[in-house]
């Protein structure tokens, strides 16, 4: 009995076996294509929340003033590895005071008294701050929230970064060298 190849479409005669390796090394390749992930960790090294993000997300942080108990709320865009601080809002005008009366951006007054401070363009390499008791802090990225006051002991300081990473160490679950 005669063996027959297989013919691709350019017309290259390949073997059986030839095909599920190509395959398998296209698997390989995809696997070690980098992604990002983002994620919130505690001082004692505890994974809280990990995802994987394509780079251009929003993400916002909200919280409660610790000075006048007011709703405050920061927005961020996900630029590859950094967080740029793009707008904040404030529940009353003290709120906006006490954190920069200065600031670079734009600040617009809405008809309920709060406040929303545009056109900013901080970048941060992570974001660092305390759980605090008084507060609960609500992280949404993609649609989903994290409450990090049911996750994070009160007093905890909280990290979040963006790492750049094998796609296949996000299957394995493995770090890479800078990560904790």
């Amino acid at each position: 009995m005669k063996r027959r190849r297989l013919v691709t479409p350019a017309g290259l005669k390949v073997g059986k076996i030839a095909i599920p390796c190509i395959i398998f090394l296209l698997l390989v390749c995809h696997s070690l294509n980098s992604v990002y992930v983002f994620s919130i960790s505690c001082c004692t090294d505890e994974l809280v929340y990990s995802e994987v993000v394509n780079g251009n997300e929003e993400l916002s942080i909200e919280y409660e003033h610790s000075l006048y108990k007011v709703k405050q709320k920061e927005y961020f865009e996900l630029r590859n590895t950094e967080f740029e601080l793009h707008s904040m809002f404030f529940g009353n005008y003290q709120a906006y005071d006490y954190y920069d009366s200065n600031s670079y951006g734009e600040l617009q007054q809405n008809d309920d008294g709060t406040y929303l401070l545009t056109n900013l363009t901080y970048k941060l390499n992570q974001i660092n701050f305390r759980n605090a008791a008084f507060s609960n802090l609500l992280v949404t990225i993609n649609d989903t929230s994290i409450n990090l006051g049911e996750l994070v002991e009160t007093g905890e300081i909280i990290q979040m970064k963006i790492n750049k990473k094998a796609r296949i160490l996000t299957y394995l679950g493995g770090k890479q060298d800078g990560e904790r």
